[in-house]
């Protein structure tokens, strides 16, 4: 009877070890400094450094081998993880003040990392925070990657799927960035230096491709891919450009000659120029490129294996690009002040 009861203690002991194989870490160093955390499962980590006042952390972990990491130095800088799965990282490092951070992470193997940094905010932000970064994932192995320095920067990122990747570097003032992707091995990339620029990325399919770089004051960059491996590429320099794209494949044959079944490129520099392609089908490319003054530039492609390229240099050129059926192929340049083209391909 001895034997067996120490036989029970030493099962129960061992259970609750193994059970309670959690590591949490806090370094904490000023005023008023809040941390919550709660582990529920086997082999967790969370590593917490506060230093300056009135910071706030919470981490919630459910699952095994979950790691979350963060830094705060500053001061009223905010930030909530939530971990449900297995495996799942998060690193957050939060320098100066009044940045924010929120990670939900619902799967296994997902990754995410934070750098913020404010540059000496203004006394009133709209959102109540200088740099925000909101980060959802559910599904595994998906990957977001967001760096900020500035004030009133925005960043929101959704991905649900699985190998989906996220790259937002965003520098300068009152940015915003907003990153959607459902479906699987998706990567957007964003890039935006400067003030008041700002971008949507919507990949609704597999392997779709989406870039953006954005220089100078109050551009602005939409790209809607639907269905499978579109891509798409933005350059913007200067003040006030636009670029709108929308992508829909049709059921993509198997080999494609650039990796896509559609490509489109935009490159704006100058001031108030808008880029605008639309393409429903396969292996259709679109290439704009504006330098100058209120150039325009419109491109519809329907239908499979079209191509058009147009150059606009100059103040106040207008470009209609309409094709359809197959094959079809347009080029356009333009240099000058008040040019019109219009091409119909059928």
């Amino acid at each position: 009877m001895k034997k067996v009861f120490f036989c029970t203690v030493a099962l129960f002991y061992s259970t609750f070890m193994i059970s309670q194989a959690n590591n949490s870490e806090v370094n904490q160093e000023g005023i008023k400094n809040n941390l919550i955390t709660t582990q529920n499962g086997n082999t967790n980590e969370s590593i917490t450094e506060q230093s300056g006042n009135q910071n706030f952390s919470q981490i919630n972990q459910l699952g095994n081998f979950n790691s979350a990491t963060s830094d705060q130095l500053g001061n009223n800088n905010a930030h909530q993880v939530d971990q449900l799965g297995d495996a799942n990282q998060s690193a957050i490092s939060q320098y100066d003040d009044i940045n924010y951070t929120s990670v939900t992470q619902n799967g296994n193997e997902n990754k995410s990392a934070v750098d913020q940094l404010s540059m000496g905010a203004p006394a009133i932000h709209p959102s109540g925070f200088s740099n925000g970064v909101l980060i959802t994932q559910e599904g595994n192995q998906n990957n977001s990657i967001v760096s900020q320095s500035g004030d009133d920067v925005a960043a929101f990122v959704t991905q649900i799927g699985n190998l989906n990747t996220s790259e937002v570097s965003q520098i300068g003032e009152s940015h915003g960035t907003w990153i959607t992707q459902l479906g699987n091995e998706n990567l957007s990339t964003v890039t935006q230096d400067g003030s008041f620029n700002s971008n949507f990325v919507t990949q609704i399919g597999n392997g779709n491709g989406a870039q953006v770089d954005q220089i100078g004051n109050q551009n602005y960059s939409e790209i809607q891919q639907f269905d499978n491996i579109n891509y798409a590429s933005v350059f913007q320099n200067g003040k006030g450009n636009q670029s709108l794209i929308n992508q829909t494949s049709m059921g993509a044959p198997a080999v494609h000659p650039s990796g896509y079944s559609n490509g489109v490129i935009h490159v704006q520099t100058g001031t108030g120029n808008l880029s605008n392609s639309t393409q429903f089908g396969d292996d259709d490319l679109s290439l704009i490129v504006q330098d100058g003054e209120n150039n325009s530039s419109i491109v519809l492609q329907d239908g499979n294996g079209h191509g058009s390229w147009i150059t606009q240099i100059g103040v106040a050129n207008e470009t209609n690009v309409n094709q359809s059926g197959k094959f079809n192929l347009s080029t356009v340049n333009q240099v000058g002040t008040g040019n019109i083209s219009t091409i119909i391909q059928q």
